[in-house]
């Protein structure tokens, strides 16, 4: 039987938030003493956070070598650090280039639309494939770079490749570069606290329904990964909660969907954030808050917390129920073995089964850690193809179930 958002409870218990009355300033959600919001601030890039897993990239013969390969070459922690990890984004060795996915054949252009309810543009990045036409409508999938919802741009190397993937797989495709939480996306363009990034990507999903005509396309999908991941759900379900029923299936890869890193206990013991932490991704043991969304506030990163946001961090808080009530659609979900995120997606998965969802799928891929077959694009460039054609697969599908 079903149980509703009573009785669910998630992986990590979080304690209960009091919510005090700041003088003018109206609710404050004070988190409990024994979180912290802010992880160490380490500028050692050696020296891991996380008390295991430390050789993981020396001797962990679980994982794909060529994984450990890379990432021997590179410091420890190198995506913590922009200046070096945004280079190797754009670099051909990860990003894959031209040699991956070549632009002939694909009409490649960028834009800038109107996004709601905000009245700010944002850029799009449209590929078009060359056998697109009226005659041969295609599915569009709205894709939303990772980047923890915070960082990085669609128009980096290795997601425009990606891009090229979905469309020379049989797609037409939106990426939108919607507004980060921390860093703006390219030179000149704004950032903004939650919901910025998720009315951004619903605004490009909703661009794409009204402009299937020009873009030869049948229908929307949305899909993302990791940060993306999270902002392809919510868009969804943002968009559901207004009667906006225009995406037809939704695709994570990844995702990252609770805002919560570490804990204790034995939930905490036998989770993937416990046993994968320090692969790839580091972080401090102590229980602590994804600073993300509040763009530096504790406040409005616990505010989220405490009125149970599903938009911000549907893993935790998605109901089941209402998913069922609103005929949230088909919804694939793809996991890295060796992800400390791997919950995340798991755990939402068995939310759109208990919400009895048609269409829904888990695919868990062996050896591998956060990112490989999405944003990692050219570490283990057959998986990231595979993966592509199922997105456009599993897009096509949605158009048969209408």
């Amino acid at each position: 039987g079903s149980r509703g958002p009573s009785t669910w409870q998630p992986h990590l218990f979080l304690p209960q938030v009091e919510r005090m009355e700041a003088a003018g300033d109206g609710p404050y959600f004070a988190p409990p003493t024994e979180w912290c919001f802010k992880p160490c601030t380490n500028p050692d890039l050696t020296t891991p956070y996380s008390s295991k897993n430390h050789r993981w990239r020396e001797d962990d013969e679980r994982i794909d070598s060529r994984i450990r390969h890379f990432f021997l070459d590179l410091p420890f922690r190198v995506q913590s650090d922009d200046s070096k990890w945004v280079p190797v984004l754009n670099g051909d060795v990860l990003g894959g280039g031209e040699a991956l996915a070549a632009s002939p054949g694909l009409r490649i252009f960028k834009q800038r639309i109107v996004s709601a309810p905000d009245g700010n543009t944002i850029p799009i990045s449209v590929m078009i494939p060359d056998s697109a036409c009226p005659s041969n409508l295609l599915p569009c999938v709205v894709y939303c770079h990772g980047g923890g919802t915070s960082h990085y741009s669609c128009f980096y190397n290795n997601f425009q490749t990606l891009g090229r993937l979905l469309a020379h797989a049989g797609a037409v495709v939106v990426m939108p570069d919607f507004r980060n939480t921390a860093a703006p996306s390219l030179r000149g363009e704004e950032i903004g606290p939650f919901p910025a990034g998720l009315n951004d990507c619903a605004s490009a999903a909703r661009w794409a329904h009204e402009h299937l005509g020009e873009l030869c396309a049948s229908h929307v999908v949305i899909a993302g990964e990791s940060g993306g991941g999270n902002l392809a759900i919510s868009a969804t379900l943002s968009m559901h909660r207004a009667d906006e029923r225009m995406i037809r299936g939704v695709y994570v890869l990844c995702p990252m969907l609770r805002g919560l890193w570490g804990g204790e206990g034995e939930d905490h013991e036998a989770s993937s954030w416990n046993r994968n932490a320090g692969i790839f991704m580091d972080y401090p043991e102590k229980k602590q808050l994804d600073k993300g969304y509040g763009m530096g506030s504790p406040d409005r990163d616990w505010a989220l917390h405490a009125e149970r946001n599903a938009l911000a961090w549907p893993g935790l808080y998605a109901d089941p129920l209402e998913l069922r009530r609103l005929g949230f659609p088909p919804t694939a979900v793809v996991v890295n073995e060796f992800d400390p995120l791997l919950d995340d997606g798991v755990g939402f998965h068995r939310t759109c089964m208990e919400a009895e969802l048609p269409g829904c799928s888990l695919q868990n891929l062996p050896g591998t850690t956060h990112g490989v077959g999405s944003y990692l694009v050219n570490l283990i460039p057959e998986i990231s193809k595979d993966q592509c054609r199922r997105i456009v697969d599993f897009a096509r599908e949605q158009n048969l179930h209408v």
